[in-house]
């Protein structure tokens, strides 16, 4: 099949959503489809270019803001290619919009979609987000076959709700995945009296619900416990502000901000933690693929209750949940996992089992496949 990938970011950026994607194309195009990404090109010129297996087409918006945009020659791409599927990743806005006004001026092609998570943004891109909420999303959800979710727990409360008699009979529970193979549990971990806390994740304004503030004013709440360091992976422009936050603290000693970790460093990082904190404070926050990453590695997880993290962390099982943006709760659960080195490395071996169980890419491409294959029978 010739299939279509649309997202907002793609590697060599990191973020979820362009890593979710990544691994679902890199995956199909080895089951032997021809699989095209169209993505942003952002401080690069536009290209077309053959990355690995896979086609990725990297457009220069005609209008942009941010990790969003209009590239105009997006519609050209899909009118001129015959792609057995299109499958557009949501939130993606200016392309919203663009596959609004092609279905407006006829466009028929087959679609579905992955709804990845709400944007509950602040300011411009808030009312943006709103105005695409109410008037543009349902138009599309209504055309589209099929809608992907990584679980029916985040998408019950997820803007989704708005158009839920016409859209629950359209989902497909696909949990995202990890590769096992690469994030596995290490056998020359060493035990150390220190519990070393692992924190991953952009350090930039558009991943402002990582919650990495709440968790250094957690740790400081702790200052005076010596048997704890924090390692903190990601780079962005809030860097130098948490690391002020740390030093105000008087934690930044034991707080080492190690920027960004490379993909073939990130297994160790995981391998030789004791615990990952996952904090998010919103629902910007819908899955968590570092939290999946780590327990993959046989990691648990401290990570904030919300919907959709709750189907990734288990809790008192693979790891701990807290009420988000709660710092006194967060301070318990760090507490616990320092005071139970026997009881945290169970949960471990559990998370690492879970894994195994429910959360592989193969199961996960797998659930696409068959359904572009039944739209394709149609």
């Amino acid at each position: 099949m010739k299939i279509l990938h649309v997202v907002s970011t793609y590697p060599p950026y990191r973020g979820g959503m362009g890593n979710v994607a990544f691994e679902e194309v890199t995956r199909l195009a080895k089951l032997r489809h021809d699989v095209h990404v169209a993505t942003l090109a952002y401080k690069e010129k536009s290209s077309t270019k053959v990355e690995g297996k896979v086609t990725v087409h990297r457009l220069k918006p005609t209008i942009g803001y941010g990790k969003a945009g209009f590239p105009l020659k997006l519609r050209k791409l899909v009118l001129s290619e015959e792609y057995d599927v299109v499958h557009l990743h949501m939130p993606f806005f200016g392309v919203h919009e663009l596959f609004f006004l092609m279905m407006k001026l006829g466009w028929k092609g087959d679609l579905v979609l992955t709804y990845h998570m709400d944007v509950m943004a602040s300011g411009f891109v808030h009312r943006v987000a709103k105005w695409s909420r109410t008037k543009v999303v349902p138009a599309i959800l209504d055309r589209t076959q099929k809608v992907f979710v990584s679980s029916m727990d985040y998408a019950r409360e997820s803007w989704l709700k708005d158009s839920w008699k016409d859209v629950e009979k359209k989902l497909v529970s696909a949990p995202f995945g990890v590769d096992t193979k690469r994030f596995k549990p290490r056998k020359d971990r060493k035990k150390s009296a220190v519990t070393r806390f692992l924190f991953v994740g952009g350090l930039d304004s558009n991943h402002y619900f990582k919650g990495l503030e709440v968790l250094l004013e957690a740790l400081s709440n702790i200052s005076n416990r010596t048997d704890w360091t924090l390692t903190v992976a990601g780079s962005g422009d809030l860097k130098e502000s948490y690391e002020e936050q740390a030093r105000a603290a008087k934690i930044s000693q034991r707080v080492e901000f190690v920027g960004r970790v490379t993909d073939a460093a990130l297994p160790l990082s995981y391998g030789f933690s004791d615990v990952f904190v996952f904090p998010s404070v919103d629902r910007s926050e819908a899955f968590g693929l570092v939290a999946l990453e780590a327990q993959s590695c046989g990691v648990p997880v401290i990570a904030s209750d919300l919907s959709g993290v709750r189907t990734v962390v288990s809790d008192k099982a693979s790891g701990i949940l807290v009420t988000p943006k709660d710092v006194g709760e967060l301070q318990e659960a760090l507490v616990w996992m320092i005071d139970h080195p026997k009881a945290r490395e169970d949960m471990g071996k559990t998370a690492r089992a879970r894994v195994e169980k429910m959360f592989t890419w193969d199961r996960h491409v797998a659930m696409l496949e068959k359904v572009y294959e039944d739209i394709g029978n149609k």
